[in-house]
């Protein structure tokens, strides 16, 4: 959702707007994009009728890093801004912290950084991918990497010549480390609003059951 059109044609708010009518579901919605605060108003009206949550994905608060790997996406302080609008507003608000590229953005400092304003945007909760590559997204990720990180080329090469996903040591360590970072700043508590009772018993589902 809120790619850069939604500025004109607001095909996600329209979407939301239907949800707005209805009740039940469990709505998810992941962005890099600081447009999703301007439909704070309809987000509200979803949120009281289904279980919503947001998440704002943020991979690194470096602006050069960001801008070399995210050449389209808002500033990074420009998402956590629109996360703490959000918040503020009492929506359900987590910051994704993915992926996590080896060598790249997955040090402590980088993914503390992160979490850090995570917590001060008032985020609920804090989560991580390490990057993964299928085959269509290889094809264009590596030649990124050889122009833009040569002395890491071989490496990439070598983890994710054979696997799209990486296994073993590394995804471990990065658990370990973002759990840590996690408890530091309270961002590894359970959401303290339990999940609705969706699809309540009603006449109307009985005609369903009754149906051959």
């Amino acid at each position: 959702p809120y790619q850069p059109a939604e500025r004109r044609y607001e095909h996600t708010r329209s979407i939301l707007e239907v949800f707005a009518k209805t009740a039940g579901f469990r709505v998810g919605i992941t962005t890099k994009s600081d447009l999703v605060a301007r439909d704070i108003d309809v987000l509200k009206e979803v949120a009281r009728r289904h279980y919503l949550s947001i998440h704002m994905t943020v991979t690194t608060m470096d602006r050069e890093l960001a801008r070399l790997i995210e050449p389209l996406a808002p500033r990074p302080d420009l998402r956590m801004n629109a996360a703490r609008k959000l918040a503020r507003a009492g929506l359900r608000t987590g910051v994704s912290c993915s992926p996590a590229m080896p060598m790249i953005n997955d040090t402590e400092l980088s993914i503390d950084a992160a979490a850090r304003a995570a917590a001060w945007a008032g985020a609920q909760k804090f989560w991580w991918n390490a990057l993964f590559l299928k085959p269509c997204s290889k094809r264009v990720f590596l030649p990124f990497i050889e122009e833009q990180f040569p002395a890491l080329s071989r490496r990439y090469k070598e983890r994710y010549g054979r696997a799209a996903y990486l296994r073993g040591a590394y995804p471990d360590m990065i658990r370990e480390r973002v759990e840590r970072i996690r408890r530091r700043y309270g961002l590894d508590r359970s959401d303290p609003q339990a999940e609705p009772e969706l699809w309540p018993h009603s006449a109307q589902i009985d005609l369903f059951d009754h149906a051959t």
